[in-house]
């Protein structure tokens, strides 16, 4: 009887033992980040996917080092809030020489923060 209860109470302790002393779950606390800082597409029609961690809402301008050159680079969605994949559409492009663009992720609520992404997409040779 006196080894059942002394089982009984060391299986107890062992149970509150490891209960308390587990670590706290991952909690986000940024309130803005990207996976990447830069994505260098080929010259072909392509895409790439990138996270946006946040805990505020969000969105993404695209800006071309060429403001005469279209919007080769697209990103969708263009707005969010919290943590989501966005997809970078990248066209094809025809000329010899490369083209960059920055991505720029901000956020539109509370605290202003902007993370930015290089893409330098490859000419076609």
């Amino acid at each position: 009887m006196k080894r059942i209860v002394f089982i009984c109470v060391a299986t107890v302790l062992a149970v509150l033992g490891v209960s308390t002393s587990c670590q706290k779950p991952f909690e986000f606390d940024h309130l803005l980040a990207v996976d990447f800082v830069q994505i260098d597409p080929t010259y072909a029609s392509c895409e790439e996917c990138f996270y946006v961690y946040s805990t505020e809402s969000w969105e993404i301008e695209v800006v071309n080092s060429d403001p005469l050159d279209n919007e080769w680079c697209k990103a969708e969605p263009a707005v969010g809030k919290g943590t989501m994949i966005v997809k970078l559409k990248f066209d094809t492009n025809f000329s010899i020489d490369p083209r960059q663009a920055t991505v720029y992720i901000r956020t539109t609520s509370g605290t202003r923060v902007e993370r930015m992404i290089a893409v330098n997409q490859t000419g076609n040779v």
